[in-house]
């Protein structure tokens, strides 16, 4: 796909989602989708790729929304979707997904490239993932050898992966390693590695609830 016929999916994109005038935003967020039409382009993706990737991007714009409605805050306008979009870490991410299941279609041993994007940060973007629990959407923030932390910014709430890959709350997680007289990763722990976390937007979700807690105790 050229960078020509990318920018034409975006626009097409931007005319079913977004209320106003499609040639006001188009001005409007002409840069971001300039920046987004060659990223798409550069990674070889087809018509039908790019649209599941906006949607799902839409999805978690939705999911957002859900919480800042519950917090009667300001809503997030879907035309923010592109600016989400165009982030290196959620786009590898999605590239990382399109890229296994290529795989699984190939004889083994075959390699695959996509364009634009080095092995490096493919392999970056293996830590970067999300799941799915009592039907909300979580967001992979910290990960230890044996354990991952997720969080949700809807619920407020962190959930843990176990060594077994099951999931479970974080008092059912600290209150097992208790148990076990292991020991286990504090709240403050996860907010220290989230610090460092600039480009997540997840992580600085997190870190602003966990020193809204604080203050308030």
């Amino acid at each position: 796909m050229t960078p020509g016929r990318a920018r034409m999916v975006l626009y097409r994109f931007m005319g079913d989602v977004c209320h106003g005038s499609v040639e006001v935003l188009e001005v409007t967020y002409a840069e971001v989708l300039n920046e987004l039409g060659d990223k798409l382009s550069g990674a070889k993706l087809d018509e039908e790729d790019v649209n599941r990737y906006l949607n799902q991007t839409l999805e978690y714009i939705a999911n957002l929304n859900k919480y800042f409605k519950k917090q009667g805050g300001y809503l997030m306008p879907y035309a923010k979707v592109f600016h989400f979009a165009n982030k290196d870490e959620r786009l590898s991410e999605f590239l990382f997904d399109v890229n296994v299941k290529k795989k699984k279609m190939k004889p083994s041993g075959e390699e695959l490239e996509i364009a634009g994007f080095s092995d490096e940060a493919q392999k970056e973007s293996d830590a970067i993932e999300s799941v799915v629990f009592k039907d909300e959407m979580y967001t992979l923030i910290h990960r230890t050898k044996i354990s991952g932390f997720y969080f949700s910014p809807v619920t407020r709430k962190v959930i843990v992966k176990t060594s077994k890959k099951k999931l479970v709350v974080y008092s059912l997680y600290a209150s097992m390693c208790k148990k076990k007289g292991n020991r286990y990763i504090y709240p403050m722990d996860l907010y220290r590695a989230c610090k460092k976390k600039t480009d997540c937007d997840v992580c600085k979700m997190f870190c602003e609830f966990f020193e809204i807690g604080s203050s308030s105790k």
